[in-house]
């Protein structure tokens, strides 16, 4: 048995589903159409890699619900937007933006933090800021570039439990 379930910026549980899990019949994105199904249209859903991909972006977006998150590999982030760890500095990042459908596109790529970070976001345009991160081996922070989408994932992810 596996429990999935929907907090809110709180914690508090928002929506849940028990069910023999994902590998059991189970596809993520159904899990995930099906727990968004109670949200009100224009809801941000944040996501972690297990639950991130493309077709779930896609998929929640014609439902009316943004999301943004994190992606494992394989799971539809271009190849053309990978980044080479061995010549890569933290900070550096590359993606792709396209049009979903009339009011909703699609930003993802990768972005180097710690180490290659793979992102999908129907809720932001592509802008990118500065923030400040650790850098391994270092006292002080460094002040580096990060996409928007990242930056406001690991904002509102704290609240993952």
């Amino acid at each position: 048995m596996k429990a999935f379930a929907i907090t809110d910026p709180n914690g508090f549980l928002v929506n849940f589903l028990i069910s023999r899990g994902p590998g059991q019949g189970v596809r993520v994105n159904d899990v995930i159409k099906n727990l968004a199904s109670q949200l009100n249209k224009g809801h941000v859903l944040y996501m972690d890699n297990f639950f991130g991909s493309v077709s779930t972006a896609i998929s929640l977006s014609k439902m009316g619900i943004f999301c943004c998150g994190t992606v494992r590999k394989n799971k539809g982030v271009p190849e053309a937007t990978e980044l080479d760890p061995t010549r890569c500095n933290q900070g550096n990042f590359k993606f792709m933006m396209c049009n979903v459908d009339q009011d909703v596109n699609l930003v993802v790529g990768h972005w180097y933090d710690s180490g290659i970070v793979r992102f999908v976001s129907t809720f932001h345009n592509g802008q990118v800021s500065e923030v400040k991160r650790k850098k391994s081996g270092e006292v002080d922070k460094i002040t580096i570039k990060a996409p928007d989408a990242m930056m406001d994932y690991n904002k509102y992810m704290i609240y993952a439990w």
